[in-house]
């Protein structure tokens, strides 16, 4: 009797072990179940593209906001070489990051390119990179983060045609003109004014107006220097 009741109780013991087990791991592939739903939604609907690359660069994977970047039905470049969607000028620069890629060795910051659209549209796009690495550690594939900046790109440059353009109307006056920030530094200066400065400066330098016209390391004062300021 002794005996069964001492096996009887490790049976019951047992079985109370295999339920938390049991229940452990239960919770624990909830818990995954959770946090895969939670990458699913956050990927797709990300308003950045997103794409997955194997070794030689075909896509495995872009969730929608890739797709409408450029313009193409759900899942319709799965399978293609990324480089087929980059401009005819960016694609031996766009296939050399590819290898520096696959050889294990990062990229520099974000890399920028120009893509076509589906419908012959031309795109600037910001592109961050990230290694996909086995468990030995090899690079298994690449992820890329894709931001359309083709809006950003064209306000730059609209932004720098006009300096261009107030440099050029700046530079035509004979007087020396320049253009001054509320912290004294010296912004735009026009061709007769860079008599100021001295060996080797430039406006890139952070200069001071009072610096410049006066070697003085404070701001103009006084009714002999008033500031104009």
């Amino acid at each position: 009797i002794h005996l069964r009741l001492v096996l009887l109780g490790v049976f019951v013991l047992c079985g109370v072990a295999l339920r938390h087990l049991v229940a452990r791991r239960l919770v624990a592939e909830e818990g995954s179940r959770v946090a895969t739903s939670r990458y699913q939604t956050l990927v797709e609907n990300s308003p950045h593209g997103i794409l997955e690359l194997d070794t030689s660069g075909a896509i495995l994977f872009a969730n929608p906001a890739l797709d409408a970047l450029l313009g193409c039905e759900r899942g319709q470049f799965i399978g293609d070489r990324v480089d087929t969607v980059a401009t005819s000028a960016e694609r031996d620069r766009l296939r050399s990051d590819l290898a520096t890629m696959r050889s294990g060795q990062p990229l520099a910051g974000p890399c920028h390119y120009q893509v076509v659209t589906k419908g012959g549209e031309i795109r600037d796009v910001e592109v961050n990179w990230n290694h996909q690495r086995d468990a030995e550690g090899e690079v298994a594939g690449m992820m890329a983060v894709v931001t359309d900046v083709t809006n950003r790109r064209q306000a730059e440059a609209a932004l720098d045609r006009q300096h261009r353009l107030m440099q050029t109307i700046m530079d035509g006056m004979l007087d020396p003109l320049m253009v001054i920030g509320t912290d004294y530094r010296l912004l735009a200066m026009n061709r007769a004014a860079r008599g100021y400065l001295g060996q080797g400066q430039s406006l890139a330098d952070g200069l001071r107006c009072h610096r410049v016209t006066h070697k003085s390391e404070t701001p103009c004062c006084g009714d002999e220097h008033p500031c104009p300021l």
